[in-house]
């Protein structure tokens, strides 16, 4: 299939040789032969994609992940999509318009490409902003289905999304999240009932002559589970043959309730929920709730059966059990807990034995990590039927870990106790029964006008059993408040495990309250041993739950934290357990980064030991992640900053070991090590003037380093003096050496020292030219920068007694000092050429 007909193929649109010519995004996934995959495989959630490629647009361009939409749907207008916000806008009134800009544009970006890089920004957006309100084009009210269509698609594009990756590859967002998030949007795009069946109404005739259309409402009605508009859907399109279309309606139009769609993750998941939540806007009977249930049974089981539940309560009719029991036989997946749960309540209803549903629920459950509530909601009303103890103990265990004083928990304990026995060590039916007392004593708290005036009332015993039942569950207290009690009376108290509890409950806490509380007890720590800090210092290294909002507020914890003990931070007892914390980390972590940001405070505080394991930390993590990607994109920013602080007259020889290592390694071929060698001069360069013998040692490196490092030449810049000049000169008479002369050149670069510069040059004009290319590349960069100095200083006859001997040099003359290899010409510059040629050609200076 050629190109122009793969395009038309995609998109289901006529394209043209013209308009194949005008697409430089590569966004229409041409390779892939199935159109379902094809399209919705790059359908990512932040920059969206079927609701560009489905609703009759174009993509042609994708700049700065903004879309330039040509609608071939509608008129043949160009509209421009803001990735962020996804809204589109009008911008040229046809294709040709379109490329017209896009040739004044580009004459215009060649004209402001030779003026200084400074002044091109603002210019350019003038540029494009004055071309852009010359093409200017407003729509008519007709010209803006397609772009209604796309802004309509919004939510199918949600629903059916790639989801949004962190570094490491994970979704930054669930499916439960996502399917909100689409849920919600379609509520705003359709806000009742009654303007959603209007729209349906005035589309249903149209779409087997508009392919776009029909496939919106194709999937519309496939996701909500609107079986009836549905099959009005697929009864309009039969004799449609459009590829796309016809592929669509394969794929939606007769699927299964439990289908799955593996080109779009967790999409059983996302379509369960979406029907849930679709069913209860309706305000559809509880029963249909079971269309969900079999669509994903692992995934709302537990949210269905709580609706069923809330239900039998208002009426006892609302299920029938008998149609129940069938539906559960229809559905194909076994394994999930839910159904078995489910069918055993049914059993019960109708006076069936529902023992061995119970059983394989509690089996299930036992077998697969599932939420505390769900697996209580599921098994609670069932319980006194299960009869296979060993499972029923396995969930009974974890639950008594989450909460053990909650009575429907010992409800499941104590009937797990009962069919195990006496003989179970994991159930102590006395101590069950000193729980149960305990959980129906925290009722007259519950129970009181005011949490606080319950808890003035209650027994000690009972004080204890809600703080650790609060730093447990806090999502039991009713208010902050509550919770704030419940963290005070455990440090207050004598429990031994009140430090564990605290641990626990903090990270539980609203983002708010654990910026109130942390702060607060680490002002309440008075020393390094004080028992507070083993369990903050344990915070730290604690994962943050799942969730993009939970890692925020993990981070906010860790920084607290970090804040509120610095005072302590050279203490060994918090340094150790810090540094053990540090070689742990990832490279980005909040520890790092406080570390990183907190350097030159934590420095002046540490002794000469803890400052250079901190040192060989940074450099190991800057030469670790040097080591696998390209020096240009290995930066670490803590690391850095922690080698650039460590400018203390003590760590001299420390640097000075790992600045030869590093130049050792260099010169082996080991590149990896250039960015640590930078690092490690600038840190000499930045060192306390009052450090011995620090000028003459990098003055010495001139002449013993190999690599050219951008390092050596800012540190030689920081620690210059007149005095140096001369001794570079001095020496350089009496041990040549190119690269120590490139080397010099190149650290005047920062201050335009013009007449060193130009000392240096006239120096090595005598040398003999080398035989080696390399070497001959760096007299040539010698030579040149003699040249710019000269010409700077306006002593042309300097100019003419370097520059033909620079230019007759067979080699290329490479930037000494450079952050990559870059070829030095600087009288490429046009201007800077100019002078040169006047220099060339003026006689006054002989």
């Amino acid at each position: 299939m050629d190109l122009i007909s793969s395009y038309s193929r995609f998109y289901a649109l006529p394209l043209t040789e013209q308009i194949v010519a005008a697409i430089t995004a590569d966004f229409a996934a041409l390779d892939v032969p199935d159109l379902v995959h094809a399209h919705l495989g790059n359908n990512p959630r932040y920059f969206g994609g079927i609701d560009k490629t489905l609703s009759g647009f174009v993509v042609l361009d994708d700049e700065g992940d903004n879309y330039t939409l040509l609608d071939l749907r509608g008129g043949g207008q160009v509209w421009w999509q803001d990735h962020e916000t996804r809204l589109v806008e009008p911008r040229f009134a046809s294709l040709a318009d379109y490329q017209a800009f896009r040739a004044r544009m580009w004459e215009k970006e060649l004209e402001l490409d030779e003026l200084d890089e400074w002044d091109v920004g603002d210019d350019r957006e003038d540029a494009e902003a004055a071309l852009l309100h010359e093409y200017a084009w407003t729509p008519s009210p007709q010209d803006g289905g397609t772009a209604d269509l796309l802004t309509r698609y919004q939510w199918v594009m949600q629903a059916l999304s790639q989801p949004a990756c962190d570094n490491q590859g994970q979704p930054l967002q669930g499916p439960d999240e996502l399917g909100a998030e689409a849920f919600n949007h379609y509520l705003s795009t359709f806000p009742t009932k009654e303007y959603e069946q209007l729209e349906f109404e005035a589309a249903l005739p149209l779409l087997s002559g508009d392919v776009h259309l029909a496939v919106y409402w194709l999937l519309h009605t496939r996701l909500l589970g609107q079986d009836a508009r549905l099959a009005q859907v697929l009864e309009q399109v039969a004799e449609v043959a459009t590829p796309l279309l016809r592929a669509f309606v394969a794929t939606f139009g007769t699927m299964a309730d439990d289908a799955d769609l593996p080109v779009v993750p967790d999409f059983r998941h996302r379509r369960a929920r979406m029907l849930v939540w679709a069913q209860i806007d309706a305000k559809a009977p509880v029963a249909e709730r079971l269309r969900a249930l079999a669509v994903s049974p692992k995934s709302v089981g537990a949210m269905v059966l709580d609706h069923i539940d809330s239900a039998l309560e208002r009426d006892a009719d609302a299920l029938d059990p008998a149609a129940t029991l069938q539906a559960l036989d229809r559905i194909t997946d076994t394994d999930a807990p839910a159904t078995w749960a489910l069918r055993a309540r049914m059993q019960l209803r109708l006076g069936e034995d529902a023992g061995a549903a119970a059983d394989a629920a509690t089996q299930l459950l036992a077998a697969s990590p599932t939420a505390h509530w769900q697996a209580l909601a599921m098994l609670h009303p069932v319980h006194h039927v299960i009869g296979d103890g060993r499972a029923l103990l396995a969930v009974a265990q974890s639950l008594l870990e989450w909460d053990d004083l909650m009575l429907r928990v010992l409800d499941l304990a104590e009937h797990a106790q009962r069919l195990l026995g006496d003989a179970e060590p994991a159930l102590n039916a006395q101590a069950l029964a000193g729980n149960r007392r305990l959980a129906e004593d925290l009722l007259t708290i519950w129970d009181a006008p005011d949490f606080a005036e319950g808890v003035a009332q209650a027994a000690p015993s009972t004080r204890d059993a809600m703080a650790i039942r609060l730093a447990r569950r806090p999502d039991l207290a009713d208010d902050d408040d509550a919770r704030r009690w419940a963290i005070g009376h455990l440090l207050d108290s004598t429990l031994p495990t009140r430090m564990e509890l605290v641990q626990r409950a903090l990270p539980q806490l609203s983002g708010e309250l654990q910026a109130s509380l942390l702060p607060e007890l680490c002002r309440s720590v008075t020393d390094a041993g004080d028992a507070l800090v083993p369990m903050l210092v344990a915070m730290i290294g604690e994962p943050p739950a799942d969730g993009y909002i939970a890692e925020l507020d993990a981070d906010d914890r860790v920084d607290a934290i970090l804040v509120g003990l610095r005072a302590f931070w050279s203490d060994a007892r918090l340094f150790e357990p810090l540094m053990a914390l540090l070689h742990a980390s990832p490279l980005n972590s909040v520890l790092t980064d406080r570390v990183g940001e907190d350097i030159k405070r934590l420095r002046d505080v540490l002794d000469t030991t803890q400052r250079q394991r901190l040192f060989h930390w940074a450099l190991a993590r800057m030469q670790a992640r040097a080591a696998v990607l390209a020096p240009d994109n290995s930066d670490d920013h803590p690391a850095r900053r922690v080698l650039e602080a460590m400018t203390s007259v003590d760590m001299t020889a420390t640097i000075r070991i790992a600045l030869e290592d590093a130049s050792a390694a260099m010169q082996r071929g080991e590149h990896a090590h250039k960015q640590a060698l930078d690092m490690l001069y600038v840190s000499l360069g930045r060192m306390d003037p009052q450090a011995s013998g620090n000028t003459a040692y990098l003055f010495s490196r001139l002449w013993d380093e190999r690599g050219l490092p951008r390092g050596l030449c800012f540190a030689l810049s920081e620690c210059w003096t007149p005095a140096l000049h001369d001794q570079v000169l001095e020496r350089l008479g009496a041990q040549p050496s190119i690269a120590a002369a490139a080397l010099y050149c190149a650290s005047h670069g920062w201050e335009s020292r013009h007449g060193e510069t130009l000392d240096v040059a006239e120096r090595v004009l005598a040398w003999p030219l080398p035989d080696d290319a390399t070497e001959r590349g760096l007299l040539k960069y010698v030579l040149l920068m003699g040249c710019v100095a000269a010409l700077s200083l306006k002593k042309h006859a300097q100019v003419r007694m370097l520059y033909p001997t620079a230019s007759a040099i067979d080699a290329i003359a490479y930037k000494v000092g450079a952050h990559t290899t870059t070829v030095f010409d600087p009288f490429a510059d046009s201007a800077l050429h100019a002078k040169l040629r006047g220099a060339l050609g003026d006689g006054k200076g002989q």
